[in-house]
């Protein structure tokens, strides 16, 4: 019995899975990092960790496409702006709940947590698959 998927690491309903959740990880990263920089435009306030992290979610949205998969310095490249990113979010929501002390304070969890697992998905999926040719 010929099974061609036992040579391959990822089997093809996890590609399928794997493919989708890194494509809205991608386009959740790219519209957080676009976020994160125009809305310093928009209120004219410069924040150095915003636009890192701002930046960082870009460039990880656009660098992490299937042909980065097997480029191991981009995907090194990939994951230092998940990392810069996610420090960014962390050090933002320190920031945030350290200057803003007042009771009620709400700091928008819902797109911070999820751009965080964003990053996290980007990064994870790029550095675990670096050596695999057939990687999501």
């Amino acid at each position: 019995m010929n099974e061609p998927w036992k040579d391959n690491p990822v089997q093809p309903h996890q590609a399928i899975a794997g493919s989708a959740i890194m494509i809205a990880a991608r386009i959740w990263s790219g519209y957080m990092g676009f976020n994160y920089i125009f809305g310093q435009l928009f209120f004219a306030m410069f924040d150095y960790s915003s636009t890192i992290t701002g930046i960082s979610g870009l460039l990880a949205a656009i660098l992490a496409s299937k042909k980065s998969r097997t480029n191991i310095k981009r995907n090194r490249f990939i994951l230092v702006c998940c990392v810069l990113g996610v420090s960014g979010i962390i050090y933002g929501t320190y920031e945030y709940y350290a200057q803003n002390n007042s009771p009620g304070n709400y700091y928008a969890w819902w797109g911070h947590y999820s751009f965080l697992a964003a990053l996290t998905v980007i990064g994870y999926y790029r550095f675990s698959n670096s050596n695999t040719k057939k990687g999501i």
